[in-house]
This record gives C-alpha cells, structure tokens and sequence, in this order.
C-alpha cells in the first residue's frame, strides 16, 4: 500500500493529518489492521477519526487555513495532500494541493508571494466564497521571485469590490509534485485620501479625447485635478472638476500624452497620488526588428517618387509626401523592394480618419516577385464616397514564408513599412480606363485592350503609349475602340502598356500603366552543384562554359541547323558531381513558352560523377515551321525541372536551332551498343521511315562523341559480336544512311556503353569459383541499380553466387572505405526477390534456401547517395546437416489447457519419422513421442503458463536432426512495461454490479499481478462503473474478453 495517507479509496475520500500528529501512524494502522476485513466497520472508524482530528487543515475550500490566525512569513507542505483542485493555467496537474484563506477589507490591498519552495508548484489567487470564487490570478512559472531572473512580482490586489472580501490561495503543484513551501503577505489599509479609479482617455480623432475615471474605493471626493502633459511626472497642479469626464479634450497629434487624475478630499484629508494614464494621440506606429536585405528602396504614387534606404525599426514615416487622387479614381502604383526573398505587400488607407486600419481600408494585397531587387505594381481605387482631404496611407511588407503583414505590427520579424498621404480631392470630370491587358501573340508582337470607365462622361476615345519606360508619356496614339491587335514591341525586355482616356475639348483622364514582357521566361536557379553544366555539344554548336550568373547562360546566338523530320544527337557535360535530371525544350510555335504539346523534347537523368556526360537525340518534327527557334536545356538536382525554373540546384542553358528544308537522306533512329562479354559488343538501329529506302548504311565504333569521317558499309541494321572494344572503356556507336549516289544522311550517335565484368546484373562476377574474401572498388561503375532501402545515385558492382535448396550462405562486408549500401536478392536479372537490403557498412547476412530448388544469390554493392569507394566481401556456403530439421513449427491454444500442433517436412533429406513433446521447460527433451503424422489437435496443455513445443526428425542411418522449439503462452498475452516505478496501478474499483471489485492492493512493478480471481457482475444488457487510481498521468484502456478465446482483438472487447 502507498504510504500517502489515504485509507479509503481516492474516489470515496481523503484526508489529510494536521501537522505534527500522529495521524500518520493511525492511518497505517487503519490500512493495516483492516486489510481484508469489514469495510463497513474500518469506514465507520475513519469517519469517527476524521470527525474529532481533521476539522481545519487547508484539505478543501471549506477547511482553507486562515492567515489570519498565523505569522507571515509561513512555511508548509503538500506532501500527503490530496489532488482536489485543478488549476486553470495547469490542467496537467494531479498533485496535492493545500487551501488558505485571507480577509480582505474594501479598499484594503493584499500583497502575497511564494518566496521559497523545493519543488514545481502552481498557485492561483481567488476572492469570494467557496461556492461563487473569481480569479484574480494564476500562475504556473515563475515559482518564486528568485525565479527567471526576478520577473516574477508578488500578486498585489486591491479590494475595489465595494465590501469585504475573502482571498484564497490554492497551493498546487505541476503534474504530480509536492514539496515545502514558505509564503509571505501583507493587507495594507487604503489611505487616507484614496486614488480615483478606472483612469482611462479615449481618443476620437487626430487632436481630441474623451477623459474619464471613477470615483475612489473609500472616502469621498470633494473633487478631482486632471492634467493632459507630455511628461509621465505628473504636475504640481491641474484643472479642478467635480465631475468625472471631460469631453473633446484637446491633444497633440501624434504624440505620446499622459493623464494625471488625483482626488481631492477636503481640507482635513488633503489630495490622493496621481493616477496616470498614457496613450498614443495618433495612429498606431509599425515596427520589426529584421528585414530582408534594405527593404523598401522605392515609392511611386502619382507625383510621389520616394527612394530610400535601409530605415530604424524598418518604418519610414513620409507622410509629409502628398498624393492627390480624385474621388473615384483608380490609382497606380510600384513599390520596388531590396529583398532576397519574396514579400507578401499589403496598402492600407485610413479613409475615415479613425487613427485605425479598419476592416475595409485595406486597398491592395499582392506579393513582390523573386529577385533583387523587384517591384510589385498595382492599383488601388479611392471611393467615391471617400471624404476630401488628407488621409493615411501605410504600405507594409513581410518575407511570404513569414505569412501576411498586418498594418500595427510591431514584434514581427522580416517586416517593413511606410506611411504617406492620400489626399482625396473632388471627382475629375474623366476618369481612367479600367483593366488594361497586354497578351503576347509571338515574339515582338502584342495585342492591347482595356475597359472603358464606369464613372464620369461618356468617353470621346483613348490615346496609348506601347515603351520602355514606367514614367506617364505626354501624349499617345488616338483611338476609339478599347482595343488594339499586332503591337510592335521590344522582345525579351519589360515594356509599359500607357492609356487614357479622352473626354473631348482636350479634357483627358489620368495615365495608366501596366508593365508587360514579351519574351520566353528567363530561369534562374538559386544554387547549383558544381559548375552545372559545362558543354553542351549538338551538331556545329560545341560550347564550353563554366559557372554563369543565376546558374543560367543565354547562347542563343549560336545556332544549329537541323531539318525537318531529322534525329539530332547531343550531348550534354555536367560538372555538378551529382546526377542531375535534364529536359531540353523547343518552342517551335515560338509563342515565347515552353508548354505546347509537343516543345518538350528530352528528358533523362545524367549519370553520376564529375564530370558526367548525358547523351541522347531528339527528332525534329515533319512540320516543324522553318527558321529560327529557342532552345532550352535545363538540369536540376531536387527539381522538378521545369523550364521557368527559379528553384534551387539547377541549371539552364539556351541555344538556337534553326529548321532547314527535310534532306534527301535521313538518319536512322535508335542506334545502340550493348557490350555483352569482354571485349564483344552487339550494334543496332532501325532504318529510317522518311524519305526514301536505303542503299545501306556506314557505322563506326570509337571512343569520341563527335562524329566521324567515315564508317564501315554494311546493308543490315545489326552487328552482332563485334569484337574492337577494350574492358572498361566507353564506346559511342555513330551511324549515317547511304541513299546512294554519294548521298547520306547526317551521323546518329548512340549513348556510350562499356564491358566491365560485374557493371550490370548480366555481366555479374561468380563468386563460384572465387576465393573468400575479396576486395575491389565500385570507383569507375556505373549507376545501374536503386537500392529500396536508401536515396542513391552511386556506381554499383554486381556478384552472384549459386545457392543450392537446404545450403546456407552467409555473406558480408568485413572492410568499406565509403558510405556504402547493398542488397542481397535471388532469382535472375528479370524476376527479383529481395532478402536483404541495408546501410549498414560491415556485418553478415545468413540466408538459407528453403526454397526448394537451386538458386542464384546476387549481391549488389552499392553507395548512398554518390559515394563510392574500396571494400572487402566475405562469403561462406554450407551444405544442409545429413538429417535436417523439421519447418515451420507452431502451437496454437485451443482452450487454456489444449492446444494444436504442427509442423512441416524438412527441406532436404527423406524422415523415417518425427518425435515430439510439449512440456514447460524450454530445453529440449532427451526423447519424444514417435510419430509420421506431423499434426495433432486438443494437446494437453498447463494453463496460464509457457508452454513450448519440441520436435526432431528421425533419418534413419542418418540419425536424428536438432531439435525446434516453438514457444506459446496458453492464457491471455502478458503485457511488458518499459517503467517499473511509473504509471502503476494504485487502486481499482467498481460500482453498480451485481458483485463489485475494490482492490486498493499497489502494483509496485507494473504489470506483475493478476487479480483475475475478483469478479465483477451484471446482468446482459446491464453496466457498471469503475474508478482507475494511478500514481501518473496517463490514459487508460479496459478490455475484456467476452468470447472467451484468449485474446483481446475481437470488435468490441
């Protein structure tokens, strides 16, 4: 039993013994003497006991320890008191918990700490009754002033409730803590002339306040003093009332004002202290303690256009600069940021001069684009409604991942402000075209439109301006319609659409502007491995570059001509060190992007290593339109690669490639090489399916990507067993067509392959005829296998090794210089099934063929992600013993003393027959009972007990195999507890049954007793209630087992 002075269950009572008695003794002699007896009587004696010993000891409200009756300061304990309170700033809390109580007259001020404790306390203030209690405060952390550095004040409360009050403290602890404590207070009576109350100043516009306050706790006021100043030190003097406001009080703009207020109580009493109250006479003034880069760098706004640079708390007060804008009026503007991230950018307007952003005066949300620096442009339409005269306008910025600014900000970090002044002027007698669009329709060419004006007089026509330049023009080209088709523009820089309309007699509206671009999107990676790209070679182009600003290199000045329906190879040389997913895109409708179908014309991922050559080909269409077109060769590490990609770990490259007429003679497609054994390679390709039939072909195998002169003719489009490679060297198969006459068409050039023994699943190295160990290096492979258990885009070696049924191999790494990975499967290069796979560097595999038949075992070893390195393979293969063990061994409970069992033949050899036994010991007998059969149901069985099952095969002449034991419990599955000395079970009770459980007995280890002998019992259909004590926080389960099979998995158990 915990010694916790508990003598009844948690649920039907507690107490606790009044300091230095001997309840303590009694209580566990209560526990003791009664263990196992008449609960009525020991309940009858506990309640005799508590009537006469523990009246007043701080265990609930009703028994809260006055102060009054002791000495501050006051030390106490909460060890052995019960948990029966919550806390409101805690509710994780199942911790004894004390009660004292203080009387606090009216005007009275408490002043009460915790100064000291040993444990992780809650304490929470009250005043009232027991049963009608309000908070004054509750606090979890601090502890004590010592606490934090001394933040934490003594809680100080002043009885302004108009009668008496009584305060409780409730002395808590966190979870379950107890400990020792000291507390400290004071009551303190008002003073003579006592402060006026509820001091507070409300401001109503730019330069007026309503003052207002209460009248004193105690005492009566034969009037007040008030005084508006611009110091906190209150004055000498001020303005005598006896009333207690004062309305449209005039104040400073913009400025931090005080209110001093005292009482005067006549002539015996003399005046209270002055009560102040501060406030801010203007709007709310944003703040943040970061900002990305300088922030805002410029402000355009009509006549404003306001550069700046990095400004203090990252706020710029330009109110002094004055936009004028008409009622109605759509306004444009820019905001230019000096970033590294993308800002989310809001504008605000206080349209009805309140010193507040209300709901309604935000009037543009929109987010700068990438880049360093970028403007965001936009709108914002002033209301017609809108009140003439000056008004505020804030400008707010924070980086996108932090979320939205908000206009009174003041804490957040990475944001920026500025504020400037709309002033609303009468409605113009023209008002700007709404909603101007300029749409790409290829390259150099626009179409323009807008939307005639809502507002105003009936429009006379528009003039445009289609240029480079932001600032409004003077005048522009007249038109009557809202539309314009096949605008010359500038190609692949930003151009400003500039409309207005015309209201006749040379009455014109503002300008509006919006910006455009006509050109393909430029990418830019923001990192890249490496170099990135390095060479890129495709017919006549052959460029070599190294790193390039944003990771992206503009080539379009070099040009290769390539004909309609023609296959081009290329090649493309990175130097990143990692494999990096590649596409390469055409816009061949040049409609200045990449996303008809059909302008993606590659995809395939470079092989690892630095540098590593990516090659391939790609056809140009049949239709595709003659001339010039862009090019695009993008790579990434992570993509996903898409052609506008401003990612991370990219990079891109643009070319040209012009369309020439179809030639008389076209290329083959697919040439490939597959080196099959050293030295000996198999060449193909397909003829083509333009243009006319061949008259043969020319290939030639070398080690160059770049085409040859010449090649050997064949007729064919296969070489089978060609011999010219070398083991290890990389080879590049080149084909052109012969159409006769001298007429062939261009080289087509295969990837590159090689012979390297053990470079691919079909050219593996036997390990059969090897010796163990072995050394090698997966340094020079290539990457042809992806291990399931880990990211790798390493070179990989492959091994096998012939396994035949009932052997058993084991194999492993004894020695890795790198960050290896390898995998272990059976079965062929086609139809795999894995055994193993694993990060580990070093330690064995064992494997046993139970398969049935003779298997091939491979292992492939591996790196993660592109390492690669020496090692040292390890193998050993062992014949089964002549009589082999029977399989897959199994008892199953029937009933809490039966049980079936079974098992099956042994993978090699011919059983004469079997022994077996059942017993309670985990060691094998010395003998069994002798049988054929290899299964038996209803064997007897101990109940609630381990019980194993042992079976050996008998081989005749062979003698007997080794024993296999199969472990089974007969009885429901024991539960494991990782904690001994937490989260035990303190009590269990039920109510309302038949018969009931009341078990105060402690598991003192978890788990470890079965009370399965007491019962609780209700009729079907019927309930019952029960209470879990336990000594820590916790959820709890309950299952039972209603049909009765020993386990507790069945729906509703």
């Amino acid at each position: 039993m915990k010694k916790n002075y508990n003598s009844l269950p948690r649920g039907a009572g507690n107490f606790l013994p009044p300091p230095e008695s001997n309840s303590k003794a009694f209580a566990c002699w209560l526990s003791n003497h009664f263990k196992g007896k008449n609960l009525l009587v020991a309940a009858f004696l506990f309640m005799l006991s508590t009537v006469q010993i523990f009246a007043q000891t701080g265990e609930t409200c009703a028994t809260a320890i006055d102060l009054g009756t002791l000495t501050s300061p006051f030390s106490g304990t909460t060890v052995g008191a019960a948990n029966d309170y919550t806390p409101s700033c805690q509710t994780f809390s199942s911790a004894g918990d004390l009660v004292y109580s203080v009387s606090v007259p009216n005007g009275y001020t408490l002043n009460i700490v915790q100064t000291v404790n040993n444990y992780d306390s809650v304490h929470s203030v009250y005043y009232g009754s027991c049963d009608a209690q309000t908070l004054i405060v509750c606090r979890d952390d601090p502890d004590t002033p010592s606490d934090f550095n001394g933040q934490l004040a003594p809680v100080e409360w002043e009885n302004a409730t108009g009668s008496d009050q009584t305060v409780y403290w409730y002395q808590d602890g966190y979870n379950n803590y107890t400990g020792t404590f000291t507390l400290t207070w004071s009551v303190t009576p008002p003073p003579t002339c006592n402060i006026p109350t509820s001091v507070l100043a409300t401001v109503l516009s730019a330069t007026t306040a309503d003052l207002s306050w209460g009248a004193p706790v105690t005492g009566t006021a034969t009037n007040y003093e008030y005084a508006l100043t611009n110091s906190a030190t209150p004055p000498a003097s001020g303005t005598v009332t006896t009333a207690t406001t004062v309305y449209g009080a005039a104040i400073t703009v913009n400025q931090n004002t005080y209110l001093h207020v005292r009482t005067n109580c006549g002539t015996t009493d003399g005046y209270s202290e002055w009560v102040t109250f501060s406030f801010y006479s203007g709007i709310c003034i944003p703040a943040s303690p970061y900002v990305n880069g300088t922030g805002i760098t410029n402000v355009a706004i009509g006549s404003i256009n306001n550069t700046t640079g990095l400004e203090a708390t990252n706020y710029g007060n330009f109110s002094s600069q004055i936009v004028n804008i008409g009622q109605g009026v759509t306004q444009q503007f820019s905001v230019t940021f000096n970033t590294f991230d993308s800002y989310n950018v809001k504008l605000w307007v206080d349209w009805n001069d309140n010193l507040t952003f209300d709901d309604g005066e935000e009037v543009f949300s929109g987010a700068t684009p990438t880049g360093n620096p970028s403007t965001i442009t936009g709108s914002f339409t002033v209301p017609v409604t809108a009140a003439l005269g000056n008004h505020r306008l804030r400008i707010g910025g924070m980086v996108s991942w932090s979320g939205q600014p908000l206009p009174c900000a003041t804490t957040a970090y990475y944001g920026v402000y500025e504020d400037y002044t709309v002033n609303v002027t009468t409605p113009p007698s023209c008002f700007t075209p709404v909603a101007p669009t300029a749409t790409n329709v290829s390259a150099g060419v626009i179409n323009i439109a807008w939307t005639a004006p809502t507002l105003g007089t009936t429009p006379a026509g528009y003039e445009y301006v289609v240029d480079t330049t932001v600032a409004s023009p003077a005048s522009g080209t007249a038109v009557t319609g809202t539309s314009v088709n096949n605008v010359a523009v500038t190609v692949n820089v930003t151009g400003y659409l500039h409309v207005r309309t015309s209201c006749g007699s040379g009455d014109f509206s503002e300008w509006v502007t919006i910006p455009f671009y006509n050109g393909v999107c430029i990418p830019a990676p923001t990192s890249v491995d490496g170099q990135g790209i390095t060479n890129v070679t495709i017919g006549s182009i052959n460029n070599t570059t190294g790193t390039e600003t944003n990771n992206y290199g503009n080539f379009t000045s070099q040009i290769v001509n390539v004909g309609q329906g023609v296959t081009q190879p290329f090649s493309i040389t990175f130097g990143t060190g990692a494999d990096y997913v590649t596409r390469i895109w055409v816009d061949w409708n040049d409609d200045l992007d990449f996303d008809d179908e059909g302008e993606e014309i590659f995809f395939g991922t470079s092989p690892a290593g630095n540098p590593a050559t990516l090659s391939g080909t790609f056809t140009v269409p049949v239709t595709a339109a003659l001339g010039n077109h862009r090019l695009r060769i993008g790579g990434t590490d992570y993509g996903p690669t898409t052609p506008c990609y401003n990612g991370s770990w990219g990079s891109y490259e643009d070319y040209t490639i012009n369309v020439t007429l179809p030639p008389t003679c076209f290329t083959p497609a697919t040439p490939l090489g597959v080196a099959t054994a050293s030295g000996v390679a198999n060449l193909s390709w397909v003829a083509p399916t333009l243009g006319g039939a061949p008259v043969g072909y020319e290939y030639a195998v070398d080690t160059n990507f770049a085409s040859p002169a010449s090649g050997t003719a064949i007729t064919g489009t296969s070489v089978t067993g060609y011999t010219g490679i070398v083991d290890n060297t990389y080879y590049y198969l080149h084909v052109r067509t012969n159409c006769g006459t001298g007429d062939y068409s261009e080289w087509v050039t295969s990837a590159r392959f090689r012979f390297l023994q053990g470079d691919t699943c079909a050219t593996a190295i036997s390990l059969d005829a090897l010796t163990s160990p072995l050394s090698s290096t997966t340094v020079g492979a290539g990457n042809d296998y992806t291990p399931s258990c880990g990211f790798t885009n390493a070179p990989d070696i492959y091994y096998s090794i012939t396994v035949p049924n009932g052997y058993v191999l084991v194999a492993g790494l004894t020695a890795s210089s790198y960050d290896s990975e390898h995998v272990l499967f059976y079965g062929d290069c086609t139809t795999q099934t894995e055994i193993l796979c694993t990060d580990a560097e070093t330690g064995d595999t064992t494997w046993e063929n139970t398969t049935g038949s003779t298997q091939t075992v491979y292992w492939v070893q591996d790196g993660w992600s592109s390492n690669t390195g020496t090692y040292t393979l390890a193998w050993t293969l062992t014949p089964p013993p002549p009589c082999n063990i029977p399989r897959n061994v199994t008892g199953t409970m029937v009933t809490l003393t039966t049980a079936n069992i079974s098992w099956t033949v042994p993978v090699t050899g011919t059983p004469v027959s079997y022994e077996y036994a059942v017993t309670q010991s985990e060691t094998p007998p010395a003998a069994g009972t002798v049988t054929t059969t290899m299964s038996f149901t209803d064997v007897a069985t101990v109940a609630n007990a381990y019980n194993y099952v042992h079976v050996r095969t008998n081989c005749g002449t062979d003698g007997y195999s080794e024993w296999v034991t199969y472990q089974f419990y007969s009885g429901h599955c024991i539960p494991n507890s990782l904690y001994t000395e937490y989260y035990n079970i303190v009590a269990f009770t039920t109510t309302t049954g038949f018969s009931n459980i009341s078990n105060t007995e402690e598991q003192l280890v978890a788990y470890t007793n079965n009370f399965d002998t007491m019962v609780v019992s209700q009729e079907p259909g019927g309930s019952f209630g029960y209470t879990v004590t336990i000594d820590s926080y916790t959820a709890v389960d309950i299952w039972i087992d209603w049909n009765n099979d020993l386990d507790f998995d069945d729906e509703g158990e």
